[in-house]
Order: structure tokens, then sequence, then C-alpha cells
């Protein structure tokens, strides 16, 4: 079948940054995005063989769809940084892939789209357009398809029918009285989907159904008649463009072949090995010409782990630097201490790992977890104890600069050597053989050595399996909430339209503040450079003079949690398995505590009902329970323990409610007067000042007077002596020493903690928020990581969330 084949450029790029597991390159550039675009392609050029091909990427330049209508797109968010480092790059990979690309500054990618379908219509060409965009669906005919790059199932017109109730040539009809909220489009407020599908087929386009607004009844026939003209503007608005001026025509399309030298030498730089194992191209061997000044050492090479330590007499205690980034084919390169640069299968590495392992040496490398996944978990093997990543690392020699990349550090650590991104990979396991020595040596000068063999390393490939393994979510519970959530935004909506007009759209902060400060007369909060601010605090302190900030407050709350959670997971999930896979960093936040990604699955609402009911959407294997296993009160307790207060710790050994008990200390009552919001107030005053809590910060907290706020404190410190004087010991050390560090040893750097400005003297002095603030949390978090360990050691399939 002679076929012209599509790419919404950008869609596939989000598609699969948000559906593809965090990966990198061996120089710690992300690369998910760059590997799935890679692989969508790969697969469409070798099982479709298309007559034509071409990535469609949107302009920067504004369109005209911004000059009727300003708003349009503005509601969408920040390109995430690690996506946008990766687009110049997938542009590259497209190029060496043959593959075309075409942008026209002015036009959107959907136009552009459209009138090359249009194009290959009239030339009797079947097309099939790669993207989840719904609003392409407009384009689907006989010969028209789309299909979702990460999915096989294709769209065609009884698909389209299906799922609007409508055919293509009726969708942008039905977009420009229900919206797209994705791209902004305001519809007609109060009329949902599923409305505006019956009306489109009632009446068949939105002019007959204008004309015809008498057949309506009641509040139906309001709202369309008082929005006629948006619904005008929307339609507009949703209309693909299919009259573009193109630069070139489909002829000029034809895949022009995969490069035989660009394509091995940027996957091996991107470390794609599986994907240039796949390719029938022959890659070029090592060494390669190296593009800097640097001499390139000599490349032995050795087919087993065995010859190679037979060829330099043996390990000892040895030191060996693997460049992840030198696979070439099968290869990867290895500096073994003292005996030069070797070449290595792939399938030998594990087994070197683990001789190195049982001689007491180190294996250097960057990456540890993308490591893992390459060669397998060596830990199992026993070759987990000669790991040494330098990313983790150098993290814990400054934690407070977040994940260190492999640039950086070569920078950092070996200046001067004239190596490049991307460059040899003889002379990157150079450079990562010496620049481990380096920290082996920088750690043990700073004790961290022990924290870092004894916690840090052996929790990698706890993280490992658990991103390994992921978990498994039910499509109904998020599908049926998605529906529900829908239904209380729109509902919210109408409530809203029922008091600002119909013509007001809650998603604009321009028209909600002149709807609040100029219409409604409620008074500014605060300003910011553009204008009044609408954000949740201010509409909080307006909510209890009118409905209005409330009923957005409500709405904003209900569309993130949708927007964010219920429609973003289910597309995470791995078809292969069914499960969603974040990844966790162990490198990213200053304290020590994990964080994690794609999707972050630590920041899932849980206090609240609508929170449970996401978490009920995570389901456990047939034959398989959650655990959840928690500390009561462990920073609290951890205070007792470091404070050496013989008060707050004779009452945790005695088993009381150390909130009541703070109650009955501050608010002097016993404990059958302590009312839910004293213990309540208690609480908050014991985290609070736990956290090095300012009276100001009290006060705020507690809705109370800064004097009030100060005598609570106060009294809180005459019942707990040993707190006050552990909290200002520990400032007179972070002061002293420059940073605070926990029981194992993790330190936290504190830059401006001796500042002559009186700005970090108020922020350190007055609000104590860092000496007091960070140690504590590193505590916690050795605590819970020494348990994450110790409950991957006892019960070694059990994914430790």
């Amino acid at each position: 079948m002679t076929s012209l084949y599509l790419i919404d450029g950008h869609n596939v790029l989000y598609r699969t940054f948000f559906g593809l597991p965090r990966l990198s390159a061996p120089d710690g550039t992300p690369t998910n995005v760059v590997l799935g675009t890679a692989r969508i392609l790969l697969k469409i050029l070798r099982e479709e063989k298309p007559y034509a091909i071409a990535a469609v990427f949107d302009s920067p330049e504004p369109t005209p769809r911004h000059t009727i209508f300003p708003e349009y797109k503005a509601n969408r968010l920040k390109v995430p940084e690690e996506l946008l480092a990766q687009v110049p790059v997938v542009k590259e990979v497209i190029d060496a892939l043959g593959v075309p690309s075409i942008e026209v500054p002015g036009a959107e990618a959907d136009d552009i789209i459209g009138t090359l379908s249009r194009l290959a219509e009239e030339k009797g060409l079947e097309v099939v357009i790669i993207s989840s965009d719904k609003d392409l669906y407009q384009l689907v005919s006989p010969r028209v398809r789309i299909r979702d790059g990460l999915k096989e199932k294709a769209v065609g017109v009884e698909e389209v029918r299906e799922t609007f109730g409508v055919g293509p040539g009726q969708v942008v009809e039905l977009l420009a009285l229900a919206g797209d909220p994705s791209d902004n489009i305001p519809g007609v407020p109060g009329i949902g989907e599923k409305t505006a599908s019956g009306l489109i087929r009632e009446f068949g386009t939105v002019e007959n159904l204008l004309a015809n607004t008498g057949k309506l009844k009641g509040k139906q026939r309001e709202k369309i008649e008082q929005n006629a003209e948006m619904a005008r503007l929307c339609r507009r608005l949703a209309e693909i463009d299919r009259t573009v001026p193109l630069p070139r025509g489909i002829d000029d399309l034809i895949p022009r072949g995969i490069h035989p030298e660009r394509v091995p030498l940027l996957f091996r730089k991107l470390g794609f090995r599986k994907l240039l194992e796949e390719l029938e191209v022959a890659p070029p061997s090592l060494p390669f010409s190296d593009s800097g000044t640097r001499p390139l050492p000599e490349v032995r090479r050795a087919e087993r782990a065995g010859d190679l330590i037979d060829a330099i007499g043996g390990l000892a205690p040895s030191r060996a630097g693997i460049a992840a980034s030198g696979e070439n084919g099968e290869k990867i390169a290895v500096a073994v201490a003292a005996s030069g640069v070797w070449l290595l299968p792939e399938r030998a590495v594990p087994d070197l790992v683990s001789r190195i392992g049982e001689a007491g040496g180190s294996v250097y490398l960057y990456d540890g977890k993308a490591f893992l996944g390459r060669h397998g978990d060596v830990s199992v093997s026993g070759g987990g104890k000669a790991l040494y990543d330098l990313q983790v690392a150098a993290y814990l020699l400054a934690p407070e600069e977040g994940t260190p990349t492999w640039p950086k550090l070569r920078d950092r650590f070996l200046p001067g050597q004239g190596a490049e991104e991307g460059g040899h990979p003889a002379t990157e396991a150079e450079d990562i053989a010496a620049l481990g020595e380096i920290l082996e040596r920088k750690l043990a000068e700073a004790d961290l050595s022990e924290i870092f063999r004894e916690v840090d390393m052996p929790l990698l490939p706890v993280l490992f399996r658990m991103e390994e393994k992921g978990i498994r979510i039910d499509p109904g519970i998020f599908g049926k909430l998605s529906e529900e959530l829908a239904e209380g935004t729109q509902e919210i909506e109408k409530k809203v339209a029922a008091i600002a007009g119909p013509e007001f759209n809650i998603n604009s902060p321009k028209q909600l503040s002149f709807l609040l400060f100029e219409k409604l007369g409620l008074p500014p909060v605060k300003k910011t450079k553009t204008g009044y601010s609408t954000d949740v605090e201010v509409l909080e302190r307006l909510s209890g003079a009118h409905e209005i900030p409330g009923l957005v407050l409500e709405y904003r709350t209900l569309a993130k949690i949708r927007s964010t959670y219920v429609e973003v997971l289910p597309g995470m999930v791995n078809p292969r398995d069914g499960r969603i896979h974040t990844t966790f960093h162990q490198t990213q936040t200053a304290t020590g505590r994990l964080s994690s990604s794609d999707p972050n699955l630590q920041n899932i609402p849980v206090r609240t009902d609508l929170g449970r009911r996401i978490r009920s959407g995570f389901v456990a294997e047939p034959g398989c329970v959650f655990v959840g296993a928690d500390y009561s009160q462990v920073e609290l307790r951890l205070l007792a323990h470091l404070s050496g207060d013989a008060e707050l710790t004779r009452r945790f050994l005695e088993g009381e409610d150390i909130h009541v008990a703070t109650a009955c200390a501050v608010f002097g009552v016993g404990p059958p007067g302590v009312t839910p919001e004293l213990r309540r107030r208690a609480k908050v005053i014991n985290f609070g000042i736990l956290y090095g809590m300012s009276p100001f910060g009290l006060s705020r907290e507690l809705g109370i007077g800064g004097k009030e706020a100060k005598q609570y404190i106060d009294q809180y410190f005459r019942r707990y002596p040993g707190v006050y004087r552990y909290n200002e010991e520990l400032k007179k050390q972070a002061r002293k020493d420059g940073y605070v560090h926990t029981i194992l040893g993790r330190r936290r750097f504190l830059r401006d903690i001796n500042s002559p400005k009186q700005l970090s003297f108020l922020l350190f002095e007055k609000l104590g928020l860092p000496p007091v603030k960070k140690t504590k949390t590193g505590y916690s978090t050795d605590v819970e990581v020494l348990e994450r360990l110790s409950g991957a050691h006892e019960i070694p399939g059990l994914v430790l969330e």
C-alpha cells in the first residue's frame, strides 16, 4: 500500500516524555524522548515501508489563531526542562534516520498535517497520522487514519463516531460548542461534549444550530443564543487549515535511508546499545577519530573477563573505570588501573565486575541505575559491592547542588583534559577511572566513605528493582473519576457563569482579576507585574467576601487533580506489563530524601476524599496485598533522642499522646480538658518548633497574635528545656562549621550561615530554619533509608514504595 506517514512532532515528544521512564545518556543528559521517538520512526520505516514520511513541528511564532483569540493555548504549562533539552537531539536523530522534517513559520503542526494529508489524498495515497491529539480526528476519512505513537490501534471513521458520536466532518462543529481545554478553546459555557454531540447530530452544523435556536428549550436555548459569537469564534479556532503554503511537496518527503555512519555514532553517544544492535547498518569500529586535541590511548581487546585478567597478570584489589558511553555494537570500554584501556564484549562486563568485587576492588561508573539496566542487577551476583557510582559520590559531597552531571564533574575535577561531550569511549573510561580515585579520596577526607558504602550504594540496586517492578493501576477507577471530575468542573462553570455572565472564562487570570476587583469591587490583596494577583492565597482570603473566589478554588482543585493525576496516570501505563514505572531520584534533594518523577508518585494527595480515591486506583496483583508501614512521629522521637530532654523522652517511653501532653503544658489544662482543637494547635506547635518556626510564622499558622504565639513558644521551651539547649547548640555548631550533619554523617552545607547581610542574619537567626530544620530532616531520611535497606534484605521480593 502506497502511504504517507505524518508524525505530529510535539505530540510525540510529549507522549514519549510522560509515557516512558526517565533515561539518560552516559553523560547524564536525559534521553527518554529521543529513544521513544527513534523507536517509533524505526518501527514505521522497517515495518510499514512508507512511500513518504515527515516529522511535522509547530512554529515558535504566533499563529493567526493567537491574533483572533490572544488566550489561545494560554493555559499550557511551561515545557519541562528535561523535555526541552532533548528537542535538538530528537531533530538530529530524525535527520540521521533519513526522515524529512517540516516546520512552517506562523503555522501549527495540525495545519501542516491537514494540508499534507489533503495533498496526499489527491494523489491517491493512504495517510497515517501519528498523534494522540483528538483535534486531528476531523481529518479522518476512508484514506486517512490516526494512530497513537505508543499504541497499535488506528482510528478510522467508525472509531471517530464511537468517540464523539458524530462523523469526522462534524468534529469541528462539536469542538465549537464543547470547547477544547487542551488548547484553551472555551466553547459555549455549560455545554459539555455529550450535549454538543446530540446538538450536532440533530442540527448538523453550528450555523444551522444558531439559525434554529427556536427549537431549543429553556436554559439550553439561552446559553446558545447568548454565546453565538463565541461558538463561531471557537469553530474558527478548532478548524484545521488545510491550505497552508508548504516549502516542499509529497514527492520531496521520500525517506532518504538511515545514515550508515551518523546513526551508529549518535546512538553510541546516547547509549542506545540495544537499538543499535537492531539496525542493519555496520557500526564503525574502534578507535574512532577524536575531534578533540587529546591523544587517544592504546585500546586492547579481550573477549572474556578472564582473558583480560590473565593478560594483566591478575586483579588484586584493583580499580577500573567503565565508560558506558563506550558502547559500540556489543563492545564497551574499560580502563583498568595501571593496565590501560580495554575493549570488552557487553556480555563479559558482569563477570568482570563480580571478579573485581571479589578481589576487593572498585568499578567506577557514572549513573549506576542506568548501568544495572543495561548489564543486569550485578548486585545479585555479588558484584554490587564493587560498584562505585560517581554520581552518588559527588552528590554526597555537595548535596545542595543537586544531581551532578558528567560534564560538570569532569570540568570540576579534571580541568584541562581536553575531553569533549560524547568524546571517545577510551578517553571517557580513563576519565571515569581517574575521577573515581579523586572522589574516593575526597569522601574519605570528609568522613563520608561509610555512609556511601553502607547506605547510599546499597540503596541504588533497591531503587533499580523498585523501578523495574513498577505498580499496577485500575484504569476503570481512573476513568470513572475522570468523568466525575469533568462533571464537577462543568457544574462549577455553570454556577460561575450564572454570577459572572456566560462570556466569563474561568481559566483566565486576567478575566478573573477584572471580575473580582473591578466588577465586584473586592479589595486587592497583592499586585504582580501584570496586575492584581488571583493566586490561591488571594482567593482563600477573599472567599469569605464573595462566592466566586471559593468556586474558582474548588474548580482549580478539581481541574488540577484531573489534569495532573487522573488523566495522566493511565497514559503512563507500560503496555508490556500494565504497570506504571516511576523513576526514583537519589541525588536531587539537598536533604538526602528520595524524589520521584515520570510520574511523581510521592505527591499524590492523601488527606482528602479525592486523594484517597486516586490512591484506591493503585491495585495489588491478584494474590498480593499492599502493606503500609510508617513511623509514629519519627521526627519528634528523634528530637527527644538527640536533645536528651528528659521530659520529652519520658512521655514517649510511657506511651503518652505527645500532642495532648504539649497541649497540657502550653495551654495549662489537664488531659480531660484537651479538646480536638487544642490538640490540633499543640500539634502545630510541636512540629512548628521542631522546624524552627518563628512567633510570626506560628501566629499565621494558628490565626493568633504574635505576642500570644511567642508565649506559646516560651512555654514550650520551659517544659522541654533540653530541646531549647539542643537547638541553640546546633545553631552555634552550624555557624562554626558552615554545615550540619546527621547521625550517619550526611552533611548539609549552609553557605550563608555567616553572611554579614542583614537579610541572611534574619533568616537564620529569627526564623532559625536552615540549621534546625535541615538536620532533623536529614536524620529522618537516614532512618527511612536504613529501614528500606533492612526491608529489602529481609524480604527480597518486597517492593518498597
